[in-house]
C-alpha cells in the first residue's frame, strides 16, 4: 500500500520557479531553423533504460472520469486489499506474459494525482487521498511488485474540463479562462491550447515535472493522440519550432528530476502512423531524434498501416525506440473490436517491419489478445486477415471525418488515416482498375505447405442500387462503422460475383463466390507476394437496364493455416 504521508508533494511555486530558471530562452526556443542547438547526451544507465527489453507495451486506460466504474469508486477505504488483489490478479493469467511495460492514463485534468499546480479530480480520488492513501502510487506498486516497468501517460491538449460530475461537463477550467489569447477552438466545439504560446508550453512542463518528481516511474509517455491540434489548422507545419521548444524544455526538466531521483526519467511520445503525418500536425520529428528529445516513439493509434521501415531508418544510429501502435476502439473504419486473425495480421507485420517492440490502447491487462500481439514467434502460423486501409478513426465526422462524405480534414492528420485509399469508387466503364496496396509479411510462397486455404475477400456497395428489392440483390454485411453505429454495405444486384474481376499482381484470379456478402476468391500461394501486392478490381461488366455504382468498402487476405506442419 502506498499512502500520501510516505510522499512529500512539490509545492507549485518550486515546480514553476524550475521551469522559469530552465537554460533555454522562450525565445531563442521557437527559433525556426535554429541548428546550433546541441544534442543531449545520456548516461549510461539511461540508455541501458531506453534499450531494455520490451516485447509488449500496454497502455492501460484505467483512470480519469471512469474511476467511479471501478472499485476505487465503488468500495470504501477500508477494502484496500480486495482493490489490491482485483489488480493483482490480471497479472497472475498467461495474458500478461509478454507484457513487459504498463502505462497508466492520467487524461489532462482535473489531475488524478494531488497537484499543486492543475485542478484536481473531484471524484473518487478525494475520499482516498483524505485518508492518505494515494490510488495512483497503489497502482503503480501492484505493478512493480509483478516485474512491469510502468510509465505514466498526459494527454497533453483537449481533454482538461472543470468537472463537476463524473463524465465533466466541459466548461473551461479556471487556468485557461485567465488566458482566452492562448486557446484554440476545434471544430468540434471543445477549447485546446495553442503550443505557439510559451506560457502555454511553461504551464504543461510544471504540470509534468511535478508528477515526474511525485512517482517513481520508468518515465512519461506525451499522448498526442488526444489532441494532435497543437496550433492553428493549415499553420501547423510553420510552427512546429514551437513544439520542438516545448519537447526541449520538457527534456530539460526531466532530466533534472532524474538527477534529484538518481535514475533515468524517460520520454515517451505517441505521434501518427507516418512521417507525413507528423510533418501535417507540426511535430518535427527528426528534429526531436536529432536532438535527443525523445526515447520512445509510439506510432499510431488506430492505423493498420504504419510506417515502421522509414521510422526505423529516422533513428537509425540513435538510441531511439520505434513500438507501433493499435487502438481497438479507434482503428480504421470499419474494424473496430475484430477477431483476433486481425490483431495477428497488423501486429505481425509491425514485427517483420522491424518494430523495436509493440503497444496497445484500450485492452483489459487479462484479455487474451496480449498473449498473442506480444508474442512475435508464436504468430508465425497462425490464421491471420491482412487489409487494405479505410479512412477515418472511429472519432465522429467533425474529428476524423466520415468514409462516405469524405472531406480532406485541415485540422489534424492523427487519427483521421486519411491518405487510406478505402472507400474507393470503381471505374464504371471498366476502363481503369481501382488498384490498391496489400502489404503481407507472411511467407506465404515459401510456407506453402502450411497453409490450408488462401483467400482474398471483397466487400462491395452499389450506390445506384439503394432502393431496388432485397431479393434481387446479394446479402447486406453489418460494418462496425463509428458514424453509422453500425452500418450496413448498400449490396450490389445478385450476380455481381461474375461482373467483377480481381487480379493479384496482374494475375487474373478465378470467378468469385459469394458468402454472406462478401466476395471470396481463391488464391494460390506462389500468387502472393512477400511485401507489397498490387491488387487490381475491374467492373467487368453491368446487369442489363442497371449501372452499376460499385464502391469498394474493404479489401483483405485470408490466410488460414494447418493444425500440423
Amino acid at each position: 500500500m502506498h499512502t500520501l504521508k510516505q510522499r512529500p508533494f512539490v509545492l507549485a511555486i518550486l515546480v514553476l520557479a524550475t521551469s522559469l530558471s530552465l537554460p533555454l530562452a522562450a525565445e531563442d526556443a521557437a527559433t525556426p531553423g535554429d541548428d546550433t542547438i546541441s544534442r543531449f547526451e545520456f548516461s549510461k544507465e539511461h540508455l541501458a533504460a531506453v534499450g531494455r527489453h520490451r516485447r509488449l507495451m500496454l497502455h492501460y486506460d484505467y483512470s480519469g472520469h471512469t474511476m467511479k466504474t471501478t472499485p476505487w469508486g465503488k468500495q470504501t477505504v477500508d477494502q484496500l486489499d480486495q482493490i489490491v488483489d482485483y489488480y493483482s490478479q490480471p497479472y497472475q493469467t498467461s495474458s500478461t506474459q509478454f507484457m513487459d511495460s504498463i502505462i497508466y492514463e492520467l487524461g489532462e485534468g482535473p489531475t488524478v494525482w494531488p497537484s499543486e499546480i492543475a485542478p484536481r479530480a473531484k471524484v473518487v480520488f478525494p475520499k482516498w487521498w483524505q485518508a492518505g492513501i494515494d490510488p495512483l502510487a497503489t497502482l503503480i506498486d501492484i505493478a512493480k511488485q509483478h516485474q512491469k516497468e510502468v510509465f505514466l501517460s498526459y494527454r497533453l491538449n483537449g481533454t482538461d474540463v472543470e468537472e463537476d460530475s463524473e463524465y465533466g461537463n466541459w466548461k473551461l477550467p479556471a487556468f485557461k479562462k485567465e488566458h482566452p489569447d492562448w486557446l484554440l477552438k476545434a471544430p468540434w466545439g471543445i477549447t485546446l491550447w495553442n503550443f505557439a504560446y510559451q506560457g502555454v508550453r511553461d504551464h504543461k512542463v510544471a504540470i509534468l515535472r511535478e508528477v515526474a518528481s511525485m512517482y517513481d516511474v520508468a518515465g512519461l509517455q506525451i499522448d498526442l493522440a488526444r489532441s494532435a491540434i497543437l496550433f492553428p489548422a493549415g499553420e501547423q507545419w510553420e510552427n512546429c519550432h514551437h513544439m520542438t521548444a516545448f519537447m526541449r524544455q520538457l527534456r530539460t526538466a526531466l532530466q533534472e528530476v532524474a538527477a534529484e531521483r538518481g535514475r533515468p526519467v524517460l520520454i515517451v511520445v505517441r505521434i501518427p502512423e507516418n512521417l507525413v503525418g507528423c510533418t501535417f500536425d507540426g511535430m518535427d520529428v527528426a528534429t526531436w531524434v536529432d536532438q535527443g528529445l525523445v526515447d520512445i516513439l509510439i506510432t499510431g493509434c488506430g492505423a493498420s498501416d504504419v510506417d515502421v521501415p522509414a521510422f526505423r531508418q529516422l533513428v537509425q544510429g540513435t538510441h531511439v525506440r520505434i513500438y507501433p501502435s493499435w487502438d481497438q476502439y479507434h482503428p480504421n473504419d470499419g474494424y473496430r473490436q475484430p477477431p483476433i486473425p486481425y490483431w495477428r495480421g497488423m501486429y505481425s507485420k509491425w514485427w517483420e517491419l522491424g518494430a523495436h517492440g509493440v503497444h496497445t490502447f484500450n485492452l483489459s491487462p487479462d484479455s487474451p489478445i496480449l498473449a498473442e500481439i506480444g508474442d512475435r514467434q508464436g504468430m508465425l502460423y497462425r490464421d491471420k486477415v491482412f487489409i487494405v486501409a479505410r479512412r477515418t478513426g472511429s472519432h465522429g465526422d467533425k474529428i476524423t471525418g466520415n468514409p462516405n462524405d469524405w472531406q480532406t480534414p485541415r485540422h489534424q492528420y492523427f487519427m483521421t488515416y486519411m491518405q487510406a485509399p478505402l472507400a474507393a469508387m470503381a471505374d464504371p466503364d471498366g476502363k481503369v482498375d481501382t488498384l490498391l496496396n496489400l502489404m503481407v509479411t507472411d511467407h506465404v510462397k515459401k510456407e506453402r505447405n502450411r497453409i490450408e486455404t488462401l483467400t482474398l475477400r471483397l466487400l462491395l456497395s452499389d450506390l445506384a442500387a439503394q432502393g431496388i428489392p432485397a431479393q434481387q440483390r446479394i446479402a447486406a454485411t453489418r460494418m462496425w462503422t463509428y458514424h453509422g453505429h453500425p452500418e450496413d454495405n448498400i449490396p450490389p444486384f445478385k450476380g455481381i460475383e461474375q461482373r467483377i474481376e480481381v487480379r493479384i499482381n496482374n494475375l487474373l484470379l478465378p470467378s468469385s463466390r459469394i458468402e454472406n456478402g462478401w466476395l471470396l476468391f481463391d488464391v494460390q500461394p506462389q500468387q502472393v507476394a512477400r511485401g507489397d501486392n498490387l491488387i487490381g478490381i475491374r467492373v467487368a461488366s453491368h446487369p442489363e437496364e442497371h449501372r452499376q455504382e460499385i464502391r469498394i468498402e474493404k479489401v483483405e487476405l485470408a490466410i488460414d493455416y494447418r493444425d500440423e506442419p
